[in-house]
C-alpha cells in the first residue's frame, strides 16, 4: 500500500499526496515549467501514476488550492495555442524540503519567477524535447525485453543556468571574439583553448548557453555523454547557427573527458496542431549541406570530438535517448 503524505490546508482541509505525485513535483522543480499535457505525461509515463486526462486536470486544480503548484495561462491569438502551465508552489517546495529533496535554504523566489518567463512558448517547446527523450528511454525500458532486468534511466536533466559553460578571459586579451583575427578562420582561433590561468587578472565569460542539457555518466567507466539542446524555430540564419557550433567546439575541447553532442531541434506539428510549422525537411537538408561543406569547421569538429545533429521534434526522442542510454536500445 502506498505511503501517502498528508498536507494541511486552510482550516481543517487536508490533501493526501501519493509517492508518484511527489516524484512528479520533483520533476516539476527540475524542469522549472511544464504545461498540463507535459506534466500529465511525466506523471503517467515516468512516475508510473495512474490517471486519466480529465481527472488529472481536476487533481492539479486541487494541488493549486493547497499551493503545491502555481499556474499561469498562455493564450496566443484567436486561433493560436491556449494552455495552462505550472511551476512549484510554496507548499510543494516545503513538502520536498521535508522529504529531503530540496535544501532548507532553497530560493523560493527563483521558482516563482519562472512563471514570468518572457518566451514561455520557446521554453515549453524545449521542455517537450526533454520529455520526449526521457519518455523514449522509459518506453524502451518498459518493453518485455527489459522488464525483468531491473534497469532504470540513468540520464539526468540539467538547467543551463545551473550547469554553465564559462571561460576565463584574461583582462589584457579582451573578449574572445577579438583574439587572433588573422587566422585562416577567425572562429577557429576564437574558440580554441586558452593557456591562461585563473590567477591572472580577468573575468569569467559565458561561452554558450544551451536551451537545455541532458547528461549521462557511465558508472563503470566514469565516461560522460552530454547533449546540448538548441531549439531551432527557423528565426536564426546560418551565420548565427554556425557561430553557436564554433562555441560548442570550445566547450567540447575544454571538457575532453565527455562525449559532446549539440542537437538543433525543429518543432513540428507533433507539438501543436494549432501552430503551422510546415515542412521542415528543406531547412534540415540545407543545414546539413552547409555544415558538411565547411571544411574548416569539419576539421575542428573532428579535432574536439563534437557531434552536430539537425533533426525535427518527431524524430528526436528515440535518436537522443539511444545516444544517452545505448545499452537499453541494444537488441538481445
Amino acid at each position: 500500500m502506498e505511503n501517502k503524505i498528508l498536507k494541511k490546508g486552510k482550516g481543517r482541509s487536508r490533501i493526501e499526496v501519493k509517492p508518484s505525485e511527489v516524484e512528479m513535483l520533483i520533476i516539476l522543480e527540475r524542469q522549472h515549467l511544464l504545461s498540463t499535457s507535459q506534466l500529465f505525461r511525466y506523471y503517467t509515463e515516468l512516475c508510473f501514476g495512474k490517471s486519466h486526462s480529465y481527472a488529472f486536470k481536476n487533481r492539479m486544480r486541487k494541488f493549486e488550492d493547497f499551493k503545491l503548484i502555481k499556474s499561469a495561462k498562455f493564450a496566443e491569438g484567436f486561433d493560436g495555442d491556449r494552455f495552462k502551465y505550472y511551476t512549484l508552489g510554496s507548499a510543494g517546495i516545503e513538502l520536498l524540503q521535508e522529504k529531503g529533496h530540496l535544501s532548507d535554504d532553497y530560493n523560493k523566489n527563483r521558482m516563482y519567477s519562472h512563471l514570468n518567463k518572457k518566451n514561455v512558448q520557446h521554453f515549453l517547446m524545449t521542455q517537450e524535447v526533454v520529455l520526449r527523450i526521457m519518455a523514449a528511454g522509459m518506453a524502451r525500458l518498459s518493453t518485455s525485453m527489459h522488464k525483468t532486468k531491473g534497469l532504470s534511466l540513468k540520464m539526468i536533466s540539467l538547467s543551463p543556468a545551473e550547469h554553465p559553460y564559462e571561460r576565463w578571459v584574461p583582462k589584457a586579451s579582451g573578449t574572445f571574439n577579438r583574439n587572433n583575427k588573422g587566422a585562416a578562420h577567425a572562429r577557429a582561433a576564437s574558440y580554441t583553448r586558452s593557456s591562461s590561468s585563473k590567477s591572472e587578472m580577468g573575468f569569467t565569460s559565458t561561452m554558450i548557453k544551451p536551451d537545455w542539457i541532458m547528461k549521462r555518466t557511465f558508472e563503470d567507466t566514469n565516461n560522460t555523454r552530454v547533449i546540448n539542446i538548441e531549439l531551432d524555430t527557423g528565426t536564426e540564419q546560418w551565420p548565427q547557427i554556425i557561430d553557436k557550433i564554433w562555441r560548442y567546439c570550445y566547450v567540447a575541447e575544454e571538457n575532453k573527458d565527455a562525449f559532446h553532442v549539440v542537437a538543433f531541434v525543429m518543432p513540428d506539428e507533433t507539438y501543436s496542431l494549432r501552430n503551422k510549422y510546415g515542412d521542415r525537411s528543406q531547412r534540415l537538408q540545407n543545414m546539413n549541406i552547409s555544415l558538411n561543406s565547411d571544411t574548416k569547421l569539419q576539421e575542428r569538429l573532428k579535432e574536439v570530438g563534437l557531434i552536430v545533429v539537425f533533426e525535427s521534434l518527431k524524430n528526436i526522442g528515440y535518436l537522443l535517448a539511444s545516444a544517452l542510454e545505448p545499452e537499453i536500445f541494444m537488441e538481445d
